[in-house]
């Protein structure tokens, strides 16, 4: 499998060139439109899109808001700018102040911060982790990230030398393993000395691409 240290730092020098901040995702207003009418959201809707058919919304502008329901709102769309799976979506706008409420309340370690949101329902760990991530939480010190199916999937196909340890991830136990991805990823990030959430999009993005040049076959991501 290949290591995230290469021999001539090739890895560390892409990831640090990543701007992460910049990372966008394009919205339509039309899609959304019906789903803000049955929710009572109409106002945030229009505030968000006004006049504009569809939107960018990037990882900087909405890290760098101020907390309220209008965040979440734009943490859903930078999340799942098609809509999450079923009818998902429209239970996070039934529930849009509760969230907002978890999102900005009082710093808690991660258990407790992961049992307000489920309590909430209809909320799994990849929207859930995006909320803290968006809302600069820290657990034990360790910024949050975003562990959604992709980067488990990943995880699980056991391809980077480094993250070899969480092969056994499940989506609905990875809870309990969190704070050790955190932990992981953040210290991998700091002797590489890139941003842990660098590290966490080149993985999203581009972590199931290469290969160990010196030893074959690798291992394969399952499909989806």
């Amino acid at each position: 499998m290949p290591s995230l240290f290469s021999k001539n730092n090739t890895f560390r020098s892409l990831i640090a060139s990543i701007p992460v901040e910049n990372h966008a995702i394009e919205v339509n207003r039309e899609f959304w439109k019906q789903h803000f009418e049955k929710a009572g959201c109409q106002k945030i809707h229009a505030d968000i899109f006004g006049e504009a058919q569809t939107i960018w919304l990037s990882r900087g502008a909405i890290l760098n808001s101020t907390p309220s329901p209008q965040k979440c709102v734009e943490i859903l769309f930078w999340g799942y700018p098609s809509g999450m799976r079923g009818s998902q979506h429209e239970k996070f706008l039934a529930n849009l102040q509760r969230i907002a409420d978890a999102s900005a309340g009082t710093k808690k370690d991660w258990q407790s911060y992961f049992e307000v949101f489920k309590e909430i329902k209809n909320l799994g760990i990849s929207t859930i982790t995006k909320l803290a991530y968006f809302h600069n939480a820290q657990f034990e010190k360790y910024p949050a990230l975003i562990l959604d199916d992709r980067i488990i999937n990943l995880l699980q196909a056991g391809i980077w030398n480094e993250l070899e340890g969480f092969k056994d991830i499940k989506r609905d136990k990875a809870s309990g393993m969190y704070l050790d991805y955190l932990k992981t990823m953040t210290e991998i990030a700091a002797q590489m000395c890139v941003q842990p959430a660098q590290l966490e999009f080149f993985l999203f993005s581009l972590g199931g691409s290469f290969v160990d040049l010196e030893s074959t076959p690798r291992p394969q991501l399952k499909p989806k």
